[in-house]
């Protein structure tokens, strides 16, 4: 009789080891799947929103015209690069534009902002649609993210 009794309490205290056993696992994978949840935010970068208007001064073209270094050709003159970060800001916060509204924001001739526009278009950094307007690509929308991204 008394081994009986005594078996029933060791086994009341296997199945309370047990019960505690089977706590702590649900707890460890609670813990695993937030630490998941945690590396997987972690891994995914933030993404940099662009501001909607770009002020035209010249601290901003200053900095897209860094921006643009290794993007146009490499004998470029530095004052092509303020040209076309005016340009580019100008497309940003207008969203298309014309010729006269690029000659007239970077103050190029229209015979200068012709010869400039072809190589813009060549590195992809200007789209030409029909009616003569003109707007940014996905490759400049790029930089202008990556430099005045917030």
């Amino acid at each position: 009789m008394e081994e009986i009794e005594i078996l029933k309490i060791e086994i009341a205290g296997l199945k309370n080891t047990i019960r505690v056993l089977i706590e702590q696992i649900a707890e460890l994978k609670n813990e695993n799947e937030q630490l998941k949840k945690d590396v997987i935010a972690a891994a995914i970068p933030k993404k940099k929103i662009t501001p909607a208007q770009i002020p035209l001064t010249d601290s901003t073209v200053a900095r897209l015209s860094a921006g643009l270094k290794g993007v146009l050709h490499p004998k470029t003159i530095s004052r092509k690069y303020t040209t076309v970060a005016i340009q580019l800001i100008t497309l940003h916060n207008a969203g298309q534009c014309s010729t006269v509204e690029l000659c007239k924001a970077s103050g190029l001739s229209y015979q200068g902002f012709a010869h400039q526009s072809m190589s813009l278009r060549k590195t992809e950094l200007l789209n030409h649609s029909v009616r003569r307007k003109y707007s940014l690509t996905d490759k400049s929308k790029e930089i202008l993210n990556k430099v005045f991204g917030e």
